[in-house]
């Protein structure tokens, strides 16, 4: 699927709901080639005061920058300019409180591998929370 700057179609079928912050995003940052936005299983749980599972190659080899945005509604400029400004700042995974990720880079393979990588930290976020909370 490709689209203009202007949300009209180039080529593929109908464009996600969420076209309005993929244009922000493409309009403001220059290095965004590629943006992936999912709704995992896990990322939707996570909230900014959370202690992120990072394996030692998130934390010391890849080292992406990730931050957050509070709860907005789906598909509004509102989410659309929250989600801009954190990747203008240099954020590369940003989780949406409550509905999902959104990964950006120069490229979809690696765009597409942050958005695994943040449902993957997630999980792994959930789930030692969970163990802490049963102490075991």
């Amino acid at each position: 699927m490709e689209v203009d700057l202007e949300g009209n179609i180039i080529k593929g079928g109908r464009p996600t709901t969420e076209l309005p912050m993929h244009i922000e995003i493409y309009r403001n940052c220059e290095k965004c080639n590629a943006i992936v936005h999912i709704h995992g299983i896990y990322s939707p749980l996570l909230n900014p005061e959370d202690d992120l599972f990072l394996d030692t190659e998130l934390k010391y080899i890849l080292k992406p920058k990730i931050c957050f945005v509070d709860e907005y509604i789906p598909r509004t400029h509102e989410l659309a300019k929250a989600v801009t400004q954190k990747i203008v700042e240099g954020c590369e995974i940003v989780y949406l409180k409550k509905h999902g990720v959104v990964t950006v880079s120069d490229n979809l393979g690696m765009a597409l591998e942050l958005a695994e990588l943040a449902e993957v930290i997630a999980a792994r976020t959930v789930v030692s929370k969970l163990l802490r909370i049963a102490k075991i």
